[in-house]
């Protein structure tokens, strides 16, 4: 008896993954798209209401709102207007929540991570299958799918701030080089508690063409800006800082790079990377675990573990001297050129 009642339960659990997750993430996607959260601000609207301010069908939008209410996404009313809740709030535009809502519902994430069990089969990228290019050349092309991808980097910047800040100190750098630092949520923070710094944010032309996007752009003479490429060259600086990038890459590509930062590096500089550092043998930590999962589907990367960072840092001339763990589950991976 305790034994079926145990494959029960087994089952259950099985079956809350497999429903409605996939299904709820999509409906989340389609809410945050056409601003649901921002239409209810103000308070309770009918679905006619909503769909003329979304644009959309009114039956259609009913019944995404009355599926997301069941899982305490937005509220009806006895009436039969809906509502926002805590949980929709969360969906505003502009919230971390909705630029990852955004992002990960994407089809650019979507389609290849649809595609992982042919993935798995193969061997072969997903991303690459379904695109027929890489996920760079893809966003160079697909301004809007960029701009997503962009804005939920530079949310997940913001979120490492604090605990990249509290486990390493920054303050021994003159000059601080954020490598592919997106919109620069982490470097404006990093010099904003060191204020004795001066930055350099790094990355693609066109993800730092808007100044007006950009994070570090307040701290004015103190920071500047670089379009570049860092397969070919990264500019020099005490501190050079990637933050994941290294796992989106493969072993000969992270090489390359981490071969041009040791060129860049003034003397006595240290290279600082914030990656996920995988155990050797397996951990109670599903985000890991799904996010090297999704590095499978969309790129050539993968997480990994301290061996495997110490033998790409040797193999571009650099000494790991220390892993520091943060609080939010991701590593400060602190070394120097040999």
């Amino acid at each position: 008896m305790e034994e079926r009642t145990e494959k029960a339960d087994a089952a259950t659990r099985m079956l809350e993954m497999i429903w409605p997750g996939p299904l709820a993430a999509q409906a989340i996607y389609a809410a945050a798209r056409l601003g649901l959260a921002d239409i209810l601000a103000d308070g309770p609207h009918s679905a006619e209401d909503i769909a003329s301010t979304a644009k959309a069908d009114a039956p259609s939008v009913r019944r995404l709102l009355r599926a997301l209410a069941t899982l305490e996404i937005f509220h009806q009313e006895d009436d039969g207007r809906f509502s926002q809740t805590p949980r929709s709030e969360t969906l505003r535009s502009g919230t971390q929540v909705f630029t990852w809502a955004i992002m990960l519902g994407s089809p650019f994430v979507w389609r290849p991570w649809g595609q992982l069990y042919d993935g798995v089969v193969t061997g072969r990228c997903a991303f690459d299958e379904v695109f027929a290019m890489p996920f760079d050349e893809y966003m160079a092309v697909h301004p809007d799918e960029a701009e997503a991808y962009n804005a939920a980097m530079n949310t997940n910047a913001s979120m490492a701030l604090s605990p990249v800040v509290a486990a390493y100190d920054f303050s021994k750098f003159e000059t601080i080089v954020d490598v592919g630092g997106g919109r620069g949520a982490l470097l404006a923070g990093i010099l904003e508690v060191n204020p004795g710094a001066r930055g350099v944010l790094f990355d693609l032309p066109g993800v730092v063409a808007d100044p007006e996007k950009l994070q570090v752009t307040r701290l004015g003479a103190r920071c500047a800006v670089e379009g570049g490429n860092f397969f070919e060259y990264v500019p020099a600086g005490d501190a050079l800082v990637l933050k994941s990038i290294i796992h989106g890459l493969s072993d000969e590509q992270a090489v390359r790079i981490l071969y041009n930062c040791h060129e860049a590096l003034n003397p006595g500089g240290r290279l600082i990377l914030v990656e996920t550092v995988l155990q050797p043998i397996q951990e109670p930590n599903p985000q890991k675990a799904l996010m090297d999962l999704m590095m499978f589907t969309l790129t050539t990367g993968h997480e990994r573990t301290a061996e495997q960072f110490e033998v790409l840092l040797r193999e571009a001339r650099f000494e790991l001297l220390q892993i520091i763990p943060t609080e939010r589950g991701n590593s400060v991976i602190d070394a120097a050129p040999q």
